[in-house]
Order: structure tokens, then sequence, then C-alpha cells
């Protein structure tokens, strides 16, 4: 198995190897779309309750 590929106890035994690749790259944009939009209304909330734009901290 290789390092990239998920356990395959995390996958269906029913479901085909392409398909849960296909699969699983549609549920990562989906996180990533998801994730983007979490930020922006976190972004936006916060102008709206404090009046200014929220400080980003260097990590």
């Amino acid at each position: 198995m290789k390092p990239s590929d998920p356990h395959r106890n995390l996958i269906a035994p029913t479901i085909q190897p392409n398909e849960a690749r296909k699969r699983m790259r549609r549920l990562e944009r989906a996180l990533n779309t998801a994730n983007e939009a979490v930020q922006i209304a976190r972004d936006e909330y916060h102008y709206l309750m404090y009046g200014r734009e929220r400080e980003v901290r260097e990590r």
C-alpha cells in the first residue's frame, strides 16, 4: 500500500479503487471550499461586530 493511499479499512470493500480515488478528490475539494467559506464568514462577522478588519496573526 502506498503512503498516499487511504487506509483500506476506511473505505467500504464494495467500492472500487478508482471510484474511491474520485470520491476522495471530490471530498477534498468540498472540504477546501467549506474551509474557505468558514474563513470568509469569520472575517465578515468580525468586521460587522467590531467595525474593523480582523488582525491576522503569524504562526
